[in-house]
């Protein structure tokens, strides 16, 4: 079989989750016998990650979106500037769609492609085989109005006829009552992760700068994620373990700033990313996500296979990994007077906070169930 990924070039070059789920699908698949190729679009760089082992990627441009020539750059400016970088993505998705098509989807190219994390909607006129994977929300909350109602009407009309996967079973239920979409075309298939790889890399040494102990936190510093929620929740829990930061983002020099506001610049170490972050997870004391929106939270259930401890906010990906015995791990979204309760008591009690990683979450297991539907839905159909 002939798949395709095709997925946004930040994900890949930024160490995401998303990214993350690509590479380990890929391996599974090419392990199977198929033949795999990422698309990557929207990225500055050449289209190469070293983490791909072997996974051919190409670089995909489409004008008006993609910033590798001028007037492509000069579209895609006056787009956002005008109409808001969301509407335009949406009204432009038809012609960057078409143009997906007509250059790289010929007939016979992929038996199925895989549209990930997409911000531009490219699957909107695709006719060749494919399943959307939606990893998180991408439209406004109830409280935006006349953005729900705009991106309402859109999403059920572009998702009607389609094949969608959702990353937890929460996210599924709000993508069936927002777009409208046949249950019975919308599946739950959880993301992969590989036990026996991540217990091998996190078998590696943590080097000696980093003092012991500490808490961790591995995210993108973004405002989805909200750090700023942690470092606060961090400075007033009073603990005096360190924390450390794994990852890159806009917010890093704003949030070096609010560690030397709140008295714990010294305490708080910015690392960025890093390529295995694993054995920074296992030697922790605490691994702590504080996003106000995960489709998942694929480092909660990387932190479990670990044997690490997890504070999280009440995402629904957090409490769909750790389940009704762990409430004591989770706290409200954008509390962090009661994160840092959380982290003071997760510190102080002896009882494992981690329960065990549900078997859908294996490797091979979701590998197949991509090729189950891909063989039940989309090959089929496209025959």
């Amino acid at each position: 079989m002939k798949i395709a990924h095709c997925i946004e070039s930040s994900q890949l070059e930024k160490g995401g989750g998303v990214g993350q789920v690509v590479w380990t699908l890929s391996n599974c698949f090419i392990r199977a016998g198929h033949q795999v190729e990422v698309l990557s679009y929207d990225g500055q760089g050449p289209g190469s990650d070293k983490r791909s082992h072997g996974v051919p990627i190409k670089k995909i441009e489409i004008l008006g979106v993609t910033k590798h020539s001028c007037l492509s750059l000069l579209i895609y400016r006056l787009g956002k500037n005008l109409l808001s970088p969301k509407l335009y993505q949406l009204l432009f998705s038809y012609c960057a769609s078409w143009q997906l098509q007509k250059y790289y989807l010929s007939p016979g190219r992929y038996d199925i492609i895989f549209f990930h994390s997409v911000g531009f909607p490219y699957f909107i006129r695709i006719k060749r085989p494919h399943i959307i994977v939606f990893h998180g929300r991408y439209f406004p909350a109830p409280r935006q109005r006349i953005k729900t109602m705009l991106y309402r009407g859109f999403f059920r009309a572009v998702m009607r006829n389609k094949i969608v996967f959702t990353v937890s079973e929460r996210l599924r239920q709000k993508v069936i009552r927002y777009c409208k979409v046949n249950p019975d075309k919308v599946h739950c298939v959880y993301n992969p992760v590989e036990a026996k790889k991540i217990r091998s890399l996190a078998s590696k040494e943590v080097p000696q700068n980093i003092p012991k102990p500490y808490i961790i936190s591995v995210a993108r510093l973004a405002k989805d994620k909200t750090p700023d929620v942690l470092i606060r929740a961090y400075a007033e829990s009073g603990v005096q373990h360190q924390l450390v930061m794994l990852g890159e983002g806009p917010l890093r020099g704003k949030l070096q700033a609010l560690a030397r506001r709140l008295g714990v610049e010294n305490k708080v170490q910015f690392l960025g990313h890093r390529d295995n972050p694993f054995p920074y997870i296992k030697n922790a004391e605490l691994l702590v996500l504080s996003s106000e929106e995960e489709g998942l939270g694929l480092v909660i259930a990387e932190a479990m296979v670990c044997g690490t401890k997890v504070v999280a906010t009440r995402t629904d990906g957090a409490c769909e990994i750790m389940g009704e015995e762990a409430e004591d791990c989770l706290a409200p979204i954008g509390d962090h007077h009661a994160l840092a309760d959380k982290i003071r008591s997760a510190l102080k009690t002896d009882k494992p906070l981690k329960p065990k990683l549900d078997r859908r979450f294996e490797a091979q297991r979701v590998a197949q169930t991509y090729l189950h539907y891909a063989q039940r839905y989309c090959i089929k159909e496209g025959d």
